[in-house]
């Protein structure tokens, strides 16, 4: 969520705040405050990429004060995000090399994808499925475009894990829960059995059907 903290409170608080180690640019234009964290970065990347914040840019401020953003005193409030959470998902807009993103474990794309999903970042959303569809294991995938309600990647998740000719372990198992591994269970049996290792596909889209009731 994106919040507006007071002008009063900003300033008692403001000492207490540090300023990003990495992401505190001396060029930037708009100060974000993510836990005690201040980030200052470029708004265009947030005003050309994000419905959400395209619309908060578009407010106008109360007469006679700054523009929200516009200062360490000021800043824009991110509620119910983590500082490192925020680094992973500036590291797309400010990678350390132009030849390849930052992130690499599933659970820093995972971070990547969560902020793109909430701030409506579409082609971020996209980068990080292609890069977790790539890279996660396909538990992973399945359980993180469940969250997200991502049902293209949902399907092509459970797709691949039914095509798989080893069943899950007891671990995956468990992550996924009991009806989700008798569903994959049943569908790719079925596929080594009748289907050549195929995946039955309206076998497999009447099985979620069942698991969404």
């Amino acid at each position: 969520m994106v919040g507006r903290a007071s002008y009063f409170d900003a300033h008692s608080a403001v000492s207490s705040h540090s300023r990003h180690e990495r992401f505190y640019l001396s060029d930037g234009n708009v100060v974000f405050l993510v836990e005690d964290t201040l980030f200052r970065v470029h708004r265009y990347f947030f005003l050309h990429g994000s419905k959400v914040f395209e619309d908060m840019f578009s407010m106008p401020s109360p007469q006679g004060e700054d523009f929200e953003g516009n200062s360490d005193h000021r800043p824009i409030y991110l509620e119910g995000t983590s500082c490192i959470d925020f680094a992973r998902f500036l590291s797309i807009f400010y990678p350390r090399s132009v030849c390849k993103p930052d992130p690499e474990a599933t659970d820093e794309w995972a971070s990547v994808l969560a902020l793109a999903v909430k701030w409506q970042f579409d082609d971020i959303q996209a980068l990080a499925t292609t890069r977790l569809s790539e890279t996660a294991s396909l538990v992973d995938q399945i359980l993180l475009a469940r969250q997200y309600h991502l049902s293209n990647w949902f399907y092509a998740a459970h797709v691949r894990i039914c095509s798989k000719y080893e069943p899950l372990s007891l671990e995956e198992g468990r992550r996924l829960g009991v009806d989700e591994t008798v569903i994959i269970s049943d569908v790719r049996q079925y596929s080594i059995r009748c289907n050549r290792g195929n995946v039955d596909h309206d076998k497999l889209r009447a099985a979620l059907r069942l698991l969404e009731q």
